[in-house]
């Protein structure tokens, strides 16, 4: 009895130097924050990749391009920050134990020479972003930004969408409305806007819903998912149409779009004439 007293103190007296052990191996790491922003305008990089060289951490830039990298051990490295359309930055950095060190990026714009011609690769902003977040989605997906879409001359959403590769959309009195996904039919797919799932408003159509009425001139980014994830629903078997609304700018924009056509189909509305007229604005 006494002999199996002693063994049970032992176990004890292990397991506590073991969780102490490691309570004091994970208090003695540190930790990396900073913010990336473009160096000209101060405007944050959202998405942009903060990588720790020769280890095996890393961080994706948040919205407002802040990142985080826990759990460093103790020590100097060398830090890049990387972003496209930009110029990659590596930077020093000394890591202490249970401390905060605070590593800041600011990226240029990357340029081309060509032949003693100097070239300037200006992609636009938000289609720069658009494409960074393409690249670096772990699914199939593609992302188009208003900088890219507002160029054409589409009366809805749903003529803009069908621009996207593997997209097909019908038409009801000249005017898109219907999205086919991959060849999938409507009611196969699932639209959202902000992620918040878009109801079927007709039942006759069953789960399928017309955008001939969303006007793409309030959208700021669409979002096209072909490769279902777990946070997508279940019932998107082609795939998942997400638009993605403007916000509030930081500077005041004015834009305003004026259209005009005539159609000379048949119908019902003959009556308040053939002509289309098409005028949206918008202010912030």
């Amino acid at each position: 009895m006494t002999r199996f007293k002693f063994n049970l103190l032992l176990i004890w007296i292990g397991l506590f130097s073991i969780l102490g052990l490691s309570n004091t191996f994970a208090q003695s790491k540190g930790k990396i924050v900073g913010k990336l922003i473009e160096e000209s305008s101060g405007t944050p990089l959202i998405g942009a990749n903060v990588i720790l060289l020769n280890t095996s951490l890393g961080a994706s830039a948040d919205l407002q391009g802040n990142y985080t990298i826990s759990g460093v051990q103790p020590g100097t490295y060398q830090i890049s920050a990387s972003y496209l359309g930009y110029e990659k930055k590596v930077l020093d950095v000394t890591v202490e134990a249970n401390q905060v060190t605070v590593v800041d990026f600011a990226l240029k714009e990357s340029e081309k020479r060509l032949g003693g011609v100097t070239v300037y690769g200006q992609l636009t902003r938000g289609q720069a972003k658009a494409l960074n977040e393409q690249k670096n989605a772990p699914n199939i997906k593609n992302v188009v930004s208003s900088e890219q879409f507002q160029v054409f001359p589409d009366r809805n959403a749903a003529e803009t969408v069908a621009r996207i590769p593997g997209i097909s959309i019908s038409y009801d009195q000249g005017e898109g409305e219907l999205v086919q996904i991959r060849g999938m039919g409507p009611k196969y797919n699932s639209l959202t806007v902000n992620g918040q799932r878009i109801p079927a408003p007709d039942p006759g159509e069953g789960r399928a819903v017309g955008l001939d009425l969303l006007n793409q001139e309030l959208m700021e980014n669409i979002v096209v998912t072909k490769a279902l994830t777990p946070d997508i629903d279940g019932d998107a078997i082609g795939g998942n149409i997400n638009f993605q609304m403007k916000q509030a700018p930081d500077k005041g924009i004015l834009a305003i779009n004026a259209g005009a056509g005539y159609n000379d189909q048949h119908s019902y509305f003959e009556e308040y004439g053939k002509d289309i007229v098409d005028l949206s604005g918008v202010v912030g």
